[in-house]
């Protein structure tokens, strides 16, 4: 843990600068000043908060729902912190990790409680898990010839993981293993995996395709969940809320919801704006939707009929 860290975080408190008004959806990184801010209250009502306590951030990647979240500051971006309580007035920072560069992406685990970082060429990639309690940190490498990592997903408990490099997927049953190629798709934009891990969703960018990896830690069964037919074109996030699949698409400017279980398509809601980003921030199906890098943000009740609405920054 860093000492500075920890001052920076109560002198910031102590000066008023974060105050929360209403019930915390989840939480975003806001980019254009390094600071994670609260989305407070529901869908159709809901309003980005005031920045959380704290030194200037790199990166972050705060966990759905969960009161915590994974960041770098500025001054140290290689350096893994886990910060803790973040809703109440003191967040907690533990050191966890130092990487020579940022993660660049982040899978968390559906029970809350670990998740899976990685990103940059040649870094390892870390399974941090036991959060509420001791976090373990565990690492496993890509074989030789994988470079950034596009994307990344996990079980529930972070035990096994899927990435996405150079166009070929990596599979690891077990958390610390050498991941070993899956299969070739060409460029992915996101993957997903279902909470046990058999069934993994694939947004396939060259092929235009959602791909399904049925038994992925097995002997893979490859399918097609929605193409072109479907009016899926460019793919730019995944994600998965029960059995719901929820797709953004750049080239259709559309938010598509399939059931995954079934391969139907459900409903395709136009969004007016090209998505760059589709993910849960917290576990009741809330999704978070960006364009161009940043605010404004739109988000959506998967488990109300997909209603999408605009959220104001403060």
């Amino acid at each position: 843990m860093k000492p500075v860290f920890i001052l920076l975080f109560t002198a910031a408190v102590a000066c008023g600068q974060s105050a929360l008004r209403g019930p915390v959806a989840g939480h975003i990184f806001d980019s254009r000043n390094g600071t994670i801010r609260p989305v407070l209250g529901i869908p159709g009502s809901a309003h980005v908060g005031a920045p959380l306590p704290g030194p200037a951030l790199a990166w972050a990647f705060p966990a759905p729902g969960g009161n915590f979240a994974f960041a770098g500051t500025a001054a140290a971006p290689g350096d893994v912190l886990l910060l803790l309580d973040l809703n109440e007035q003191e967040p907690v920072a533990k050191e966890v990790a130092r990487l020579t560069e940022a993660p660049r992406r982040v899978a968390f685990g559906s029970s809350g409680d670990c998740a899976v970082l990685g990103g940059a060429p040649g870094s390892a990639v870390l399974t941090v898990s036991g959060i509420a309690q001791a976090p373990i940190v565990t690492t496993a490498t890509l074989p030789a010839g994988a470079d950034e990592i596009s994307a990344i997903a996990t079980d529930a408990r972070c035990s096994k993981v899927v990435v996405a490099s150079e166009g070929r997927l990596y599979r690891s049953a077990v958390a610390g293993d050498p991941l070993t190629e899956l299969v070739t798709l060409g460029a992915v934009s996101g993957v997903v995996l279902d909470g046990e891990g058999r069934a993994a969703f694939v947004a396939a960018l060259d092929l235009r395709q959602i791909v399904r990896v049925d038994d992925v830690f097995g002997e893979a069964r490859l399918s097609v969940l929605a193409g072109g037919s479907d009016g899926v074109t460019r793919p730019a996030g995944l994600a998965l809320v029960d059995s719901l699949l929820l797709v953004a698409d750049a080239g259709a400017r559309t938010l598509f919801t399939f059931n995954a279980q079934l391969s139907e398509l459900r409903r395709a809601e136009p969004l007016g704006f090209e998505p760059n980003r589709c993910e849960l921030i917290n576990r009741d199906g809330t999704v978070v939707l960006t364009g161009g890098g940043g605010p404004p943000l739109w988000v959506i009740d998967s488990r109300a009929g997909g209603l999408i609405a605009f959220i104001p920054f403060e």
